[in-house]
C-alpha cells in the first residue's frame, strides 16, 4: 500500500469492554495509515469515556448520541439531552448521532 493513502476511521467503539484501555491497539493503528478516528458513543455516559479516550490522542474525535437501545435506561430523556447538550460543548466531540439501525440484532 502506498505511504500516501491514509484513512479515516468515521464509527469505532473503542470504548467497547473488549478494546477500552488498549492504548496499545490505538498507538499500533495510529503508527499505520489511519490518522483520524471518530470514537462513536451509545450513551452520554460512553460519550465522556470516548472523550478520555481522545484526549490522549490529537487525531482521535467523539462521535455523541443516544443508541436507540439505550432510551428505556433513563428516568429522564429530557434530563438526558440536556447532559448530552453538555458533553457537545468538548472540542473533541465532532459529530452527533448514534441512530443505530442494527437490523441484525433481534427486536429491531
Amino acid at each position: 500500500m502506498p505511504d500516501s493513502i491514509t484513512f479515516f476511521d468515521t464509527h469505532s467503539h473503542y470504548t467497547d469492554e473488549k478494546l477500552y484501555g488498549n492504548t496499545a491497539l490505538l498507538d499500533e493503528l495510529f503508527a499505520t495509515n489511519i490518522n483520524h478516528i471518530v470514537c462513536v458513543a451509545i450513551d452520554v455516559d460512553d460519550g465522556y469515556r470516548c472523550v478520555d479516550v481522545a484526549n490522549h490522542y490529537p487525531h482521535m474525535y467523539v462521535g455523541a448520541g443516544i443508541h436507540p437501545s439505550e432510551v428505556d435506561r433513563f428516568d429522564s430523556l429530557e434530563n438526558e439531552m440536556k447532559r448530552l447538550e453538555a458533553l457537545c460543548a468538548d472540542s473533541k466531540v465532532v459529530a452527533i448521532g448514534q441512530i443505530g439501525l442494527d437490523y441484525h440484532y433481534e427486536g429491531y
